[in-house]
């Protein structure tokens, strides 16, 4: 009879080795590096995750018992497991355009015979597949590969202890081969999740439960961690014990594992084995902040064949064999507690410029649904048959490597039954999307399907269709409620280096006669200072772009920004500057630092100049992003933040100065402002977040200010969703659920106020359309969520469809004339990012109430 949990030896008294990351040649085995990790990270104290950092919506489905037994049937060959209700993923880096894994043999033989018999497997489709009613993976990855499992229901906790159990075969061939299970809350799963240290994709999940197969001296091991703010916390884990020495390994009996899982406790292991008894590897308190998450199961494939470290487990040595690469034999899924959500497979697997452009879903997509793939290249999207193209979003990750397959979760408009792809290829090879589906939290969609395209209907990329004149909705107004902090919008950016070196021809800084929007950029300035007067936003942020004004040290250039300036002022709009961008005589480029006294002696004059008209002042944009800076922390904050921070105050004893927010939040950063110096040189905090809630990240920011021993205001610099029709349902909700919330947010600044063009120049070209605005690039057509903010900031205005589009009038001028759409090319950048930043309510903002030691 195998040993029960609490009979189990104390642990060997021998000295516990430094783990070290695994090399790629002649290294130790990996899981071998694993469980060492884990035997250093047992002597660490678990610090708890308060759950009030983060506060995850509820999912929407009731709350029930799931079982999904993989009984496909016994097929005559090894058959492709694609079940309409889980989502199914394979990955693999090297040689992804041709669909190829390295040759292997998988279990089971060409007539589903079992085991010894095997079967040759080299394609991607085959990775997945049943028979004689169970399901296995198998893959052999040159470089780095997955596969991921996930079902259309999410395991939830939130009412107690629940129960997840799934079957899964013993026998293993290579400890380059493993199997893992990731938990994670809805509004931030990664299709591909992979822990930091491995060579290949962007990194974990913002928060997670990861239950990882590990090795401890050649036995397999199973360790469990929690993902909070990307940072991983190992659970006290049985690590001495293998799995080889409690169960006898088998590739045909599979041995159900069960994590038993509530707010403070998680325990994982095989709750009974043949000879009786059970076996926890782990089983521990823990404090979690979600109560329910999507699951999935995963194998992975890290050359396993490969002739150094890959270290044969003692089942495989006992047959006389080396490494090999593995067939996982899966018997289903089960949980005591899940909630449904829809899942909507895409007819395609795989999207290219070599296979499809177009592909379909199975059914409309509902209310608040998501587009969740993986891709690589400069990717470009359309819900709507080519009429409007945007950039998809990203997930929140804590990579962003050009060169490995992003992690996408994009907006997806209600009623959308076909995406269609456009997308330039990048450095290393072509163009891909793989594996969509559309995630949603709500049930079926009602709306119609959009409008059938009339011109490109095959998905080239190419011509843009003409767009129809979109319908005139005219449901009835709807109560609206007000909001509860403030909201400002962020106008274009003045200036993109990464494209082009001088101003923004589609923003407020373009040099006639390269104006994409308007011939005289005063009819943009003036038209879109009036609608964001229209909106009640508190401010506009706008980049003052320090390259531009001072373009040879010590003569400055004010043409623009006086004009900007008074503009503001005539309207009564009041501006957010966001000071970026050093001047080629400052340094060898835009996001290199300068000299601390070169950006002092700006800042002085800038402020001395406005400080009558403008009391908030942000040092920056993104410093965390390769776009902004490139300079590192320490030197942002002893170069910008400081020497900004005093020259501003010289200048302007009532200023605010605002930490210039980073493009995903990080405590870390945060801490290294401290920790460089800078701490007693800002008023306001910001952040930027474009994930499923922004709002709960105020949160994380609130937590890493009171380490710091303070309580600045928050400002949420920049967030958003693209939407390219009048129709943007996403938008609304997001602003809706923002600007309502009781986050502890000061100001949240929408980005952004019009759909804007990522332009080369001279003369001016789209590269990048996007479409983030609460109007059309036209400044003339709104959607309806201009309404929606309108009424949620004034508490006047219609909420919900707007009606017909009317031109917005410009003090002083005529009505403007909308320019012509251009033709939309794909993007060179695999994320083309928004930037730039604002805040408007009419009157003067609240005075920040830092209570940090200065």
């Amino acid at each position: 009879m195998k040993q029960a949990p609490w009979e189990l030896p104390a642990p060997p008294p021998a000295p516990q080795p430094v783990p070290t990351a695994p090399a790629s040649k002649g290294s130790a085995n990996i899981f071998g590096r694993l469980a060492l990790l884990g035997i250093a990270l047992l002597l660490v104290v678990l610090l708890p995750i308060p759950s009030s950092l983060l506060q995850f919506a509820r999912p929407v489905g009731a709350i029930s018992p799931y079982d999904f037994p993989f009984t496909a049937g016994k097929p005559l060959a090894p058959t492709p497991w694609n079940p309409s209700s889980w989502d199914v993923a394979v990955h693999v880096r090297n040689n992804y355009q041709f669909g190829g894994l390295d040759a292997m043999q998988a279990g089971h033989g060409p007539s589903c015979a079992p085991a010894p018999a095997t079967h040759p497997v080299s394609d991607y489709h085959d990775a997945v597949f049943f028979c004689n009613n169970h399901v296995m993976t198998a893959m052999s990855a040159g470089g780095y590969g997955a596969v991921y499992l996930t079902p259309d229901h999410m395991f939830d906790w939130s009412t107690g202890t629940s129960i997840l159990k799934f079957p899964v075969s013993t026998f293993r061939t290579s400890d380059r081969d493993w199997i893992d299970l990731w938990i994670t809350p809805f509004n931030e799963n990664l299709e591909l999740p992979l822990e930091s240290w491995l060579p290949d994709l962007q990194g974990p999940p913002k928060d997670a439960i990861h239950i990882r197969m590990n090795e401890f001296n050649q036995g397999t091991t199973f360790e469990a961690e929690v993902y909070s703010n990307f940072q991983s916390h190992a659970l006290p884990s049985n690590w001495w014990t293998s799995l080889e020495s409690q169960v006898t390994p088998s590739a045909v009996t599979r041995s159900t594992f069960e994590l038993d899982l509530s707010q403070s406790h998680l325990r994982f292991g095989i709750p009974l084995m043949a000879g009786g008894g059970s076996m926890w590897w782990v089983d521990s308190a823990v404090s979690l902040p979600f109560t329910a998450g999507v699951v999935q199961l995963g194998h992975h494939s890290y050359t396993p064949d490969k002739s150094a470290g890959c270290g044969p487990p003692p089942e495989q040595k006992a047959l006389g064999l080396g490494c090999a690469p593995n067939t996982w034999h899966w018997g289903g899924l089960s949980m005591s507690a899940a909630s449904q959500f829809t899942l909507l497979r895409a007819a395609d697997r795989v999207v290219s410029a070599a296979t499809t452009t177009r592909t379909t879903f199975p059914s409309a997509a509902p209310a608040g649904s998501f587009l969740r793939f993986n891709g690589i290249g400069g990717l470009q999207v359309s819900f709507d048959g080519g009429k409007t193209w945007s950039v998809p979003q990203t997930q929140l990750e804590s990579k962003h490597q050009p060169d490995h397959f992003e992690n996408y979760w994009t907006p997806v408009p209600q009623g959308a039954t076909s995406v269609l792809f456009q997308g330039q290829n990048w450095y290393g090879g072509p163009w891909f999307a793989r594996d969509l589906a559309i995630f949603s939290q709500n049930g079926s969609s009602t709306a119609p399907p959009p409008s059938t395209p009339t011109a490109n209907p095959t998905g080239t990329p190419g011509s843009t269709p003409t767009p129809k004149a979109p319908p005139t909705p005219t449901p009835a107004p709807t109560t609206h409620p007000r909001a509860t902090i403030l909201g400002g919008i962020n106008a274009e950016p003045s200036m993109r280096p990464w494209r082009y070196s001088g101003a923004n021809p589609d923003g407020w800084w373009c040099q006639p006669p390269n104006c994409f929007q308007n011939a005289n950029p005063m009819t943009t300035i003036n038209s879109e200072l009036a609608l964001a007067k229209k909106l009640g936003v508190a401010n506009v942020r706008v980049e003052f772009p320090w390259a531009l004004i001072e373009p040879q040290r010590g003569v400055f250039d004010w043409s623009r920004a006086d004009a900007i300036v008074g503009a503001a002022k005539s309207q009564g709009v009041q501006l957010q500057p966001v000071l970026v961008f050093t001047p080629s005589w400052a340094a060898s480029g835009a996001t290199q630092t300068p000299a601390a006294s070169d950006f002092a002696t700006f800042v002085s004059a800038i402020v001395g100049r406005y400080h009558g008209s403008i009391h908030y002042w942000e040092m920056w944009n993104e410093p965390d992003h390769f776009h902004y800076w490139n300079s590192g922390e320490p030197a942002f904050v002893q170069n910008i933040v400081m020497p900004g921070y005093q020259a501003a105050k010289a200048a302007d004893p009532a200023s605010n100065i605002i930490l210039a927010g980073t493009s995903v939040w990080s405590a870390s950063w945060f801490g290294g402002v401290f920790q460089s110096g800078g701490g007693h040189s800002f008023d306001i905090v910001a952040y930027h977040d474009y994930g499923g809630s922004p709002q709960q990240t105020a949160y994380n920011v609130q937590s890493a200010e009171k380490a710091q021993g303070g309580g600045w205001p928050i400002w949420l610099g920049e967030y958003g969703v693209q939407e390219g029709s009048i129709s943007d349902t996403q938008q609304k909700a997001l602003m809706t659920a923002v600007l309502t919330s009781t986050a502890p947010l000061a100001m949240a600044q929408w980005y952004n106020l019009r759909d804007d063009n990522s332009m080369t120049c001279c003369p001016p070209a789209v590269m990048v359309a996007a479409t983030w605005g609460l109007t059309m690039h036209d400044d003339i057509t709104m959607k309806q969520g201009f309404a929606t903010m309108q009424a949620l900031l004034t508490g006047t205005g219609q909420v919900g469809p707007t009606p017909t589009p009317t031109p917005v009038p410009v003090p002083g001028t005529s009505s403007p004339t909308p320019t012509p759409a251009p033709t939309h090319e794909p993007s060179s950048s695999p994320t083309a990012t928004p930037r730039t930043e604002g805040t408007p309510t009419p009157g003067p903002l609240p005075a920040p109430t830092p209570t940090a030691p200065r």
